[in-house]
């Protein structure tokens, strides 16, 4: 067992029988996980084949005509493991201080389930806020949703590098999700926080609307390259592809086109194994008031073609293990004056906005 530093958190490397990059995995049966969890044991096998390739059915395309384009997917940038093969990184400490928000959240506490469009700003009991306000926070959100019934969701997006103003944070994400109001959540993006400029990835999930915690509460570690709480700082302005797929009873996560960990289907006792929901989005959380200051995105509105791109927003279909995109996205944006967003092509937005 070796140790190293990373992004300010204690790394450990844990021997686990990991693959390189690439490599076929072994048979399932001599392959297992093995999860511990409210004193229940859950044995999880591993993906044999890599993550959900993207996609166009072809009924999409016949309906949209000649002359039109889909943008291709762009190849994963290498970046060299952070443990030798056999070994994965487990963080030690997760995050801490972080509000925890999603752009479903505040549409439920409000009592109604009338979708994300023409939210107006919220009587806060703190600082002045044009967005939502939540647990001492206020929120702004720019993103795209999406409801069908399938098995997740993935998209293709620039890690980015946003100025944080005060306490809070931005970031953008992707979440999944189902259940009662669509409360059952996995969530896989990038995000700087206050006290670090830097951008980081994360997990996160939640249990029927109740939040859990950043990179950790039963999620597991696979890849022994990518982890949560990663610095991603070697990949700003780079796209990523990254989602989540229900797989032997279990929420894997990919990102940057390689299995990165998942969350076993036990943490909802078995009442989460489909998508109903999936969301394409930046936010941002602060408490400076109005304006809020921090920056969503790269700090560029979403009418500029340098803002934030996200594209290929797509769902997961396990049967055919593809993650086919569409162009049937309906668009969000709580305050339109600091963060905004614009269908930009097929599957695809830009969003962003600097918060001033």
């Amino acid at each position: 067992m070796g140790a190293l530093a990373a992004s300010g958190a204690l790394v450990t490397a844990v021997s686990l029988a990991v693959l390189a990059p690439g490599a076929m995995a072994a048979p399932a049966s001599a392959r297992s996980a093995v999860i511990v969890h409210r004193g229940k044991v859950t044995c999880t096998r591993r993906p044999k084949i890599q993550p959900p390739p993207l996609g166009v059915l072809k009924a999409v395309l016949a309906r949209r005509g000649a002359g039109q384009t889909v943008q291709a997917a762009v190849p994963a940038i290498t970046i060299k493991p952070v443990c030798p093969v056999g070994e994965i990184p487990v963080v030690r400490a997760l995050r801490k201080g972080l509000p925890n928000g999603n752009p479903d959240q505040a549409r439920l506490a409000r009592g109604h389930d009338q979708g994300l469009a023409g939210r107006g700003p919220q009587a806060p009991a703190g600082p002045p806020c044009d967005g939502t306000f939540e647990d001492g926070y206020c929120y702004y959100w720019a993103g795209a949703t999406d409801s069908r019934t399938d098995q997740g969701g993935g998209h293709t997006m620039t890690i980015e590098k946003p100025v944080v103003v005060g306490a809070g944070h931005a970031l953008e994400e992707l979440s999944v999700q189902a259940g009662k109001s669509d409360g059952n959540i996995v969530e896989i993006g990038s995000s700087v926080s206050s006290g670090d400029p830097d951008p980081e990835l994360f997990v996160f999930h939640w249990l029927n609307w109740n939040p859990t915690c950043y990179d950790g509460c039963g999620y597991q570690q696979y890849s022994n390259t990518y982890y949560p709480g990663m610095d991603l700082s070697p990949l700003v302005g780079h796209q990523v592809y990254d989602g989540y797929v229900f797989y032997q009873g279990s929420w894997w996560a990919w990102f940057n086109d390689q299995w990165l960990g998942y969350f076993p289907g036990s943490l909802w006792d078995g009442q989460f194994q489909a998508s109903q929901q999936v969301q394409w989005f930046g936010e941002v959380a602060t408490n400076n008031g109005v304006p809020p200051f921090t920056q969503m995105g790269d700090g560029l509105f979403a009418s500029s073609p340098h803002a934030a791109p996200m594209s290929t927003l797509c769902d997961v279909n396990a049967a055919a293990w593809r993650c086919f995109y569409y162009d049937q996205q309906s668009l969000y944006q709580t305050g339109p004056k600091f963060y905004t967003v614009a269908h930009t092509g097929f599957g695809a937005i830009r969003l962003g906005g600097p918060g001033s």
